[in-house]
């Protein structure tokens, strides 16, 4: 792909996205470094405008005097598409990430003290203790392997927001990360949940549950929302109708 790249655009790294058939010419757009990094915070961690009345979410992005979160576009050099929140905002999940990589270098810094007042001490090992201590190691590696992963993602979804970001704040460039977000942070989770089941603890498998759940009430609200591009009401206006009947009876 890079090699295609840099046969049609002589930059490995342009992917085409400037070219594409649009509103206005990408080619001449210039995007400064704060409003790229703006608005791939607005990708990533833009809120969800609740309603009070049915569908109970609308446009974050709308310029209306009725929306608290105008402020946000107001006046920045961003493309805003109808959109309901960002990535985190309808994938609470990811809430998670940042506690679990804490956890992670928590874990590894006690992990090294305890290894090296091992070596101190350099008590007796029995056969048992070796087996053990193998076990251990074999479990803190699988750790280690499953938090780098879920870093690695993290840390490109930030990458892949700023790339996208000057081209708009929109659901379809949220599509090219949600995914990576979502793998990442569960990368980070399952060792950590494996860890607190190990001591006997069910709270953060409940919690992690919880938030999915949630995540899914969130992505229906965000299907029924108005305004948005292809949104129920327009595209399947008999299920809108019937959903709509079922919240406002």
């Amino acid at each position: 792909m890079m090699w295609y790249n840099a046969a049609r655009f002589d930059n490995p790294f342009d992917f085409g996205a400037t070219y594409n058939l649009t509103g206005f010419d990408m080619t001449q757009r210039y995007v400064s470094p704060q409003a790229r990094l703006f608005g791939a915070a607005l990708l990533l961690f833009a809120p969800i405008r609740f309603m009070r009345e049915f569908p109970f979410t609308a446009d974050v992005f709308a310029a209306d005097a009725t929306n608290p979160w105008a402020f946000l576009i107001r006046n920045r050099n961003v493309i805003a598409e109808p959109t309901v929140g960002g990535i985190v905002a309808l994938s609470p999940i990811c809430l998670l990430a940042l506690p679990a990589v804490i956890w992670f270098i928590v874990s590894r810094v006690s992990r090294k003290r305890t290894e090296a007042a091992g070596m101190t001490g350099m008590p007796t090992v029995t056969s048992s203790g070796m087996q053990s201590e193998k076990s251990s190691k074999g479990t803190w590696q699988r750790t280690s392997r499953s938090c780098a992963i879920g870093i690695t993602c993290l840390l490109l979804v930030g990458v892949i927001a700023c790339i996208d970001s000057p081209a708009g704040v929109n659901a379809r460039y949220m599509c090219d990360m949600a995914w990576l977000a979502v793998i990442g942070t569960m990368c980070l989770l399952m060792p950590m949940e494996a860890a607190s089941r190990k001591k006997g603890h069910r709270w953060l498998t409940i919690t992690i549950v919880a938030f999915l759940v949630f995540g899914l009430v969130l992505q229906a609200l965000w299907l029924m929302t108005t305004g948005r591009f292809e949104a129920w009401n327009v595209s399947n206006p008999a299920l809108y109708a019937w959903l709509q009947g079922v919240f406002t009876r």
